[in-house]
């Protein structure tokens, strides 16, 4: 019986993230659990005038690099990419979720790591 059926793992991109996210996968392909992928993109502040182009800006960025990772760092695992969502989220979640949420310790002078 599996532990995991389904796994968030939000990223930004950054060495760290793409880690937990390898991470995530190893789990998901041993649990043959259902990996989700989300990058949450911060809100502009609305009171600066190119707020608009430079929110539609980042989710473009988003967009491409959630496709990238989708094909270089989650080829043959079941997973789904959950385009991105605005706001701050991280802390809310870890506070409110009802089911186990497992955090990763960013590494100092990040090394990438070799994927599996």
């Amino acid at each position: 019986m599996s532990i995991f059926n389904r796994i968030l793992c939000p990223i930004d991109f950054d060495g760290n993230s793409l880690d937990a996210l390898r991470l995530a996968r190893r789990i998901a392909e041993r649990e043959k659990a259902t990996l989700y992928v989300l990058h949450v993109v911060p809100p502009q502040d609305p009171l600066v005038m190119s707020a608009q182009a430079i929110t539609q800006r980042d989710e473009e960025y988003a967009r491409r690099e959630l496709q990238k990772v989708s094909n270089v760092e989650l080829t043959g695992v079941d997973h789904e990419v959950l385009h991105f969502i605005l706001g701050s989220v991280a802390e809310k979640v870890v506070r409110e979720s009802a089911c186990p949420v497992l955090t990763v310790r960013m590494k100092t002078n990040h090394q990438p790591s070799k994927s599996n």
